[in-house]
């Protein structure tokens, strides 16, 4: 796809391409991601569709306005550029997120536990429980620091070790895959053993069928 280099060709594009692409942020952060937002292909056409609806709708509400900029973008961004910049920010950001919003929102008002804020004042908050996040192990795994690790492979070998600042977990959209600082021995029954000597950290796939288990340390035993 060639990227366009006249002023004309910039505008359609973001025309296209934004208020789509800022309609579906918005759900996936209220509502989750769809089974279509797992390739690249589906939210380019997803956000192309909904770009194409809300554009038809701006150009019937607002065509008398838009029809300068359309007919001489560049002149316009010349002569206006604070007007340009706020249709700008109305119809590519505030329209697509407010809809968005609206439609996918599910709120309450309630009152929050602090104990200093007054009775009578209630805040909206998420009544849903979805999350944006992909997966629980990219929401929980680059959360773990200082604690021990096991993992129990398909194979049914096991692995365990130290987490600390060094290690590190990939995350969505790369496989899942972990790496151990300091690697320790474990015994047939789960129990971590010594520090294995020289040991330089380890890396592992976590592939289906994986098994992984963080441990916090025991108060007072710091010793790794």
């Amino acid at each position: 796809m060639a990227i366009p280099t006249t002023m004309f060709g910039i505008l359609a594009l973001v025309a296209l391409v934004v208020p789509g692409i800022v309609f579906a942020g918005v759900r996936a952060w209220l509502r989750g991601y769809k089974w279509s937002d797992q390739t690249a292909a589906s939210r380019v056409l997803d956000a192309v569709l909904v770009s194409v609806i809300l554009d038809a709708l701006y150009l019937w509400a607002f065509g008398a306005l838009l029809a300068p900029i359309l007919n001489d973008p560049q002149g316009e961004l010349i002569a206006n550029p604070s007007s340009l910049g706020f249709a700008t920010v109305v119809l590519g950001l505030a329209i697509p997120a407010g809809i968005a919003f609206a439609w996918h929102a599910d709120m309450t008002w309630t009152k929050p536990a602090w104990g200093w804020w007054p009775s009578w004042v209630q805040i909206p908050r998420r009544r849903s429980s979805f999350e944006s996040t992909p997966t629980a192990w990219d929401k929980v795994a680059p959360r773990h620091s200082d604690v021990w690790v096991k993992i129990r492979l398909p194979n049914g070998e096991r692995v365990a070790g130290w987490m600390s600042g060094k290690s590190f977990v990939s995350t969505y959209p790369q496989p899942r895959d972990i790496y151990i600082q300091e690697q320790f021995t474990i015994s047939a029954d789960g129990s971590i053993g010594d520090r294995i000597p020289n040991t330089g950290g380890v890396w592992l796939s976590i592939t289906d069928g994986s098994i992984v288990e963080w441990i916090n340390e025991p108060e007072g035993d710091t010793d790794t």
